[in-house]
Parts: structure tokens; C-alpha cells; sequence
């Protein structure tokens, strides 16, 4: 080996080493066997950040390492742990204009916000021409596209479909799809914060949860009937690949899971009829959530093999139940956020022995 060539060897292992600590020290997805080690890792407080925010709400990126927050005027900002980064593009409202967000979220590391400016609606700066009035947007991972469900002027429900413009910073309505008509003679409630296209709606009398899965437009035909011998299933939360369902029964002592490939429903842990604000899925579905329990500051987990409880800790001081939970879309962060700001969970590594 020439003296030349030495350095450069050197150098080439010391870049393997550092990568290879890198890799090493990548948070983890969250699931059971590390709920141990789920600790806060980042906390964004608002009063660090231009402007007036009231609102926990907010989006995140894949790995949740950028956010987007909005402001007291409900315009939007992008932050990270180090603060202000930018703010979102969109039409800026004139003097006397009235500019009111909807939603936002990310869809391929693109911020995308659905808002109201005097009377019209808007994608980023794309005006919409809509037919019913925008309540929620929505991301359909596998192709790219968006959902945005709007109220219609008699009280029903619709999804418009989305497409992102070949080569252009704009958007092409697909299709829009009615939401299955509710009968008065059978009371039925959606269960919130199930994201589309997912949709599910529990009948409270015979405890059968039916759930549609767009696109196939809320057909009848393409329902699928569950019954839940200790429902009806009101509150609760999906994995992100839609595959399974934590959910709990008003004021029922008992947090369960359901399979809705398989219709397999288990028992996971009797809560003693503990209220939650809040319910969240692992990715794996190994593990559920209850966030702000009994309206107490905490984290609470449970391993759905075991049933096991784990005391996770308190999240940052609100003054109010945290307008916003979830997790990233990598499955490696749980994010609280409330009126003072936002907190970030990650799991922590293994103490070296």
C-alpha cells in the first residue's frame, strides 16, 4: 500500500464507522417490545415562534421531523426543533378578506393546505370548484392522490378524488362519491378520527360496525358487517396500513382489537371504564394508546399480546385537552399538541450494559 493510499483508507472507515453509528442510533418503530423506552425526545414551544398560535393542530411529515403549525389567523407555518422555517405558500387574503384553514397535511414531503378564502375554497393556490362545503382533507398513500370530504346542503356527506397534474404544481378531480345515506329508524355513529378511505359507522342498538373502504365509492354491496359483542364501537383508532381497529365502548371497562381483515375480535385489557380523548395504533398493531386518560396529562400503553399496561408519563403542561394526537407516518413518533405547543416521542435507545 502506497503512503498516498493510506489516508484515504483511514478516511474510508472512519465514514463506515460514523454511518454505521448512525444506523444504529435511528429511532425505532414504535410497537410493544420497546414501549419501555418511549420517552418525550423534542419539545417545540410556541412562544418561541413569530406570531400568535392558540391551536395544537398540526401537520407532520413522514418522520416527523418538519411540521406545520397555524397561527391565530389559522395561516400556516413550517417549523422543526430549531423553530421557524417558512411559511406555506398560498393566495394571501386582500384587506376585508376572511381567510379560514380547514385542514393541511403531507403527502410525499409536499405541505398541502385545504382553506377557505372569502367564499372559495383552495388547494395551496389552486382554486376549487366544489359543489359542497370542505370539512376534512385527506392522503391516499398508495396512489398519490387526495380526498377532500365536503357537506352537502342537506347534511349528507361526499369525497372528492384528487389527482396531482402531470408536470404542473396542480390538481384534477377524479371522482366524487356519496357517503352511504343514514337511516333515522337505525342510529348509527361514524367513529371519529378514522381517517378515509376508511369509513366506519356503529349501529348503537345490535352493535354492528359496517365499514366501507374507498374507492369503491361506499356501494352497499361493498359493506362489511361486524358484530361486537361488547360495543358499539364509538371511539377508537386504525393502523396505518388500515388493517386493524383499537377501539372501546362508551364508558365500557374494556379495550379491544379488531381485525378487519379477519373479523377476529380480542379482549386486550379491562380499563375500568376510563375515559380516553384519544386512542392510537402502532403500525404493527402490537400496541394501543390512550392519551390524556380521564383527562389526566398522561400517556398510558398496552401490549395487545399480554394485555400489559405501561405508565409511559406525563406530556408537556396545556392548558386544555391537546387539540391534536397521532402518529408519524414512518411510525417512529408520537406527537401531542396543545395550545402551548408540541411534544415528541420517540424510543429511546438501549442503555449500553
Amino acid at each position: 500500500m502506497t503512503k498516498r493510499a493510506f489516508p484515504i483508507v483511514i478516511l474510508c472507515c472512519l465514514l463506515l464507522l460514523i454511518g454505521t453509528r448512525g444506523l444504529a442510533q435511528a429511532p425505532e418503530a414504535i410497537t410493544a417490545a420497546n414501549l419501555a423506552r418511549l420517552q418525550p425526545a423534542a419539545r417545540i414551544d410556541f412562544a418561541g415562534l413569530p406570531g400568535e398560535y392558540k391551536s395544537g393542530f398540526f401537520a407532520a411529515n413522514a418522520d416527523a421531523s418538519t411540521f406545520l403549525v397555524a397561527d391565530k389567523q389559522g395561516r400556516l407555518t413550517e417549523i422543526t426543533e430549531a423553530g421557524f422555517q417558512r411559511s406555506l405558500p398560498y393566495r394571501n387574503p386582500r384587506d376585508g378578506q376572511i381567510f379560514s384553514l380547514i385542514d393541511a397535511l403531507y403527502l410525499d414531503e409536499m405541505p398541502i393546505a385545504l382553506y377557505a378564502l372569502d367564499n372559495n375554497f383552495y388547494l395551496n393556490e389552486q382554486r376549487l370548484a366544489l359543489d359542497a362545503m370542505p370539512a376534512a382533507l385527506f392522503a391516499l398513500p398508495a396512489s398519490g392522490n387526495l380526498l377532500i370530504e365536503a357537506v352537502t346542503a342537506d347534511g349528507g356527506l361526499i369525497a372528492y378524488e384528487y389527482a396531482r397534474l402531470p408536470g404542473a404544481d396542480g390538481w384534477a378531480r377524479l371522482a366524487a362519491a356519496a357517503f352511504p345515506a343514514l337511516e333515522a329508524a337505525l342510529p348509527r355513529v361514524r367513529i371519529g378520527r378514522i381517517p378515509l378511505p376508511l369509513l366506519l359507522l356503529s349501529a348503537l342498538e345490535d352493535n354492528i360496525l359496517t365499514m366501507y373502504r374507498y374507492p369503491r365509492a361506499f356501494r352497499p354491496e361493498s359493506a362489511r358487517n361486524f358484530p361486537l359483542e361488547r360495543g358499539p364501537a364509538v371511539a377508537g383508532a386504525v393502523n396505518a396500513a388500515g388493517s386493524h381497529l383499537a377501539w372501546s365502548a362508551p364508558g365500557a371497562p374494556a379495550l379491544q382489537l379488531l381485525d378487519l381483515g379477519t373479523g377476529e375480535n380480542v379482549l386486550v385489557a379491562e380499563t375500568g371504564g376510563a375515559y380516553a380523548q384519544y386512542h392510537l395504533l402502532s403500525h404493527d398493531a402490537s400496541a394501543i394508546f390512550l392519551i390524556n386518560l380521564d383527562f389526566a396529562p398522561i400517556v398510558a400503553a398496552w401490549e395487545v399480546a399480554t394485555g400489559q399496561r405501561h405508565e409511559l408519563g406525563r406530556y408537556r403542561a396545556c392548558g386544555r385537552i391537546p387539540d391534536k394526537v397521532a402518529l408519524s407516518a414512518d411510525g417512529r413518533a408520537l406527537i401531542i399538541g396543545c395550545d402551548s405547543g408540541l411534544e415528541i416521542w420517540r424510543v429511546m435507545p438501549e442503555k449500553e450494559k
